[in-house]
């Protein structure tokens, strides 16, 4: 009896994943590196290995408008802890399905700007709304049904613009040919474009989100323009797997919760321009269902 326990303890020892750890925590980012989910999750692997004192590690599955990287971290060993930053297109991509992931911190939500090549001639959404309705406008998207997509596929409808809607496997990938002109326009998350603003090399036509940015004071919200933006689905999202490692996850949250709402140990997150809601950082149980409600008309429009 006594060498089955020293045995019990040691395989105990040996295998944390059974007292409801991992060894390792998995972080799946199913877009390309350089987006805004990647410099979100960078923030978090940060936060999480010094807190957990384990190693966080970040694995790239993009492609499918993120919808690999979802399957991956659903079909994963339930003895294990792995997580994934999602947003609009986890949703999108399932709108009639079951999605097995769980929602952990709502990371906050960041805008999306309405860029063109400078190679386009257009200088201000005004101008854009102009354009004759035959001209054909080549727009990029970080792929299909992502926030960039619909957002797109929203001010087609609206405008009633020739947009041709190209799909790529993430924002970053969609930068190369708007900076050279092989691409009239897109709408890509403020962070990603940033720098490409500030040197000169994308011209921002309009922003979504509930106001004008402070580093953007002359370009207008959608709003003001009377066009409906996406804004309210702009959310970045932990979500983990089905696991059986509770207590490890409830830690996790917390661990973000803390640093979300911390006025100091936030500034980490807002530098990557993530407006961060206190009431929303732990997401509701139904959270999955009720953007289902939500978004599902936004699908049902003619691209």
């Amino acid at each position: 009896m006594f060498k089955k326990i020293i045995l019990s303890i040691i395989i105990g020892l040996l295998m944390p994943s059974a007292f409801g750890e991992s060894t390792t925590i998995r972080l799946v980012l199913p877009f390309a590196p350089g987006g805004a989910a990647d410099l979100v999750s960078r923030q978090i692997q940060d936060v999480l290995s010094q807190k957990l004192q384990k190693p966080v590690v970040i694995e790239y599955h993009p492609g499918a408008g993120g919808d690999i990287g979802t399957k991956i971290v659903e079909k994963s060993d339930p003895t294990e802890t792995v997580l994934i930053m999602q947003n609009f297109p986890v949703i999108a991509n399932n709108i009639n399905n079951d999605i097995k992931l769980v929602p952990l911190v709502e990371v906050g939500r960041i805008p999306l700007v309405v860029v063109a090549s400078p190679k386009a001639g257009i200088k201000s959404l005004h101008q854009f709304k102009n354009l004759n309705q035959s001209v054909p406008i080549f727009g990029g998207s970080a792929g299909v049904q992502t926030l960039s997509d619909t957002s797109l596929t929203n001010l087609k409808k609206v405008t009633k613009k020739n947009i041709i809607n190209i799909p790529y496997k993430g924002q970053s990938l969609v930068l190369t040919d708007l900076i050279n002109g092989n691409l009239t326009m897109a709408c890509l998350f403020y962070p990603v474009v940033k720098p490409y603003i500030d040197s000169g090399q994308l011209i921002p036509l309009a922003v979504d989100s509930d106001r004008r940015l402070v580093e953007l004071p002359n370009v207008s919200t959608l709003h003001e323009n009377k066009i409906n933006g996406l804004y309210q689905h702009s959310w970045f999202v932990l979500f983990s797997n089905q696991t059986t490692n509770k207590n490890e996850v409830q830690q996790i949250q917390q661990i973000l919760k803390d640093a979300l709402t911390d006025s100091e140990q936030s500034k980490a997150f807002t530098k990557l321009y993530l407006e961060i809601s206190k009431k929303s950082v732990i997401p509701p149980d139904n959270f999955i269902e009720n953007e289902k409600k939500l978004i599902k008309p936004l699908l049902q429009v003619d691209k």
